[in-house]
């Protein structure tokens, strides 16, 4: 025996599913363009920020700033990992020890800038608004020398890649720095 409301409740069902997949998707765009066009790379920011479910869901600069503090630590974990495999990775023979001691203190500001990120991420969720622009702040700081000293280390190590996680970790960085600001300035 087939039971006349069996269909439509199947029906109802993937009319929410629909529902549910096409909500979810949807980018906060009043927010993304209230904080793109402060950054310094506001297209790479509406891009980051639409790619991340976080943040591209985020309906309070609270949770846009959580969503782009944790891509933040992410980014710079990766790039502290990304220069210490490409210093056991290569061969050592052919490496000035100039550059050596250069990627080995990029990877060590790294870590210290994660750690640091991490922080700014703890006292985020705590909406201790200014310990976490400190924090940002701080870990921006340590990726600085890093930028520099790629610029004229030799080519022995996979310094694009290197770079491109350097300057993804500034822009992830630059992101929840401006929203930080701009929660402490609405504060004000």
């Amino acid at each position: 025996m087939k039971l006349p409301f069996a269909s439509m409740l199947l029906l109802k069902i993937f009319l929410l599913s629909i529902l549910s997949i096409t909500t979810n998707g949807r980018i906060n765009s009043k927010l993304h363009f209230e904080i793109c066009p402060k950054t310094k790379n506001p297209e790479k920011c509406l891009e980051i920020l639409a790619a991340n479910r976080n943040t591209r869901l985020a309906s309070t600069l609270h949770g846009l700033g959580l969503g782009s503090l944790a891509m933040a630590k992410v980014r710079s974990r990766l790039t502290a990992e990304d220069f210490k495999h490409s210093t056991v990775q290569t061969d050592l023979t052919k490496v000035k020890p100039k550059d050596m001691a250069i990627y080995k203190e990029c990877q060590q500001n790294y870590e210290v800038a994660t750690k640091k990120l991490r922080g700014a991420y703890t006292a985020w969720i705590a909406k201790k608004y200014p310990v976490a622009r400190n924090g940002i702040e701080f870990a921006r700081k340590m990726r600085i020398p890093c930028e520099k000293a790629l610029a004229g280390a030799s080519q022995n190590f996979d310094n694009d890649e290197l770079k491109r996680g350097d300057h993804l970790t500034d822009i992830n960085t630059d992101i929840a720095l401006v929203i930080a600001n701009e929660i402490e300035g609405n504060k004000k």
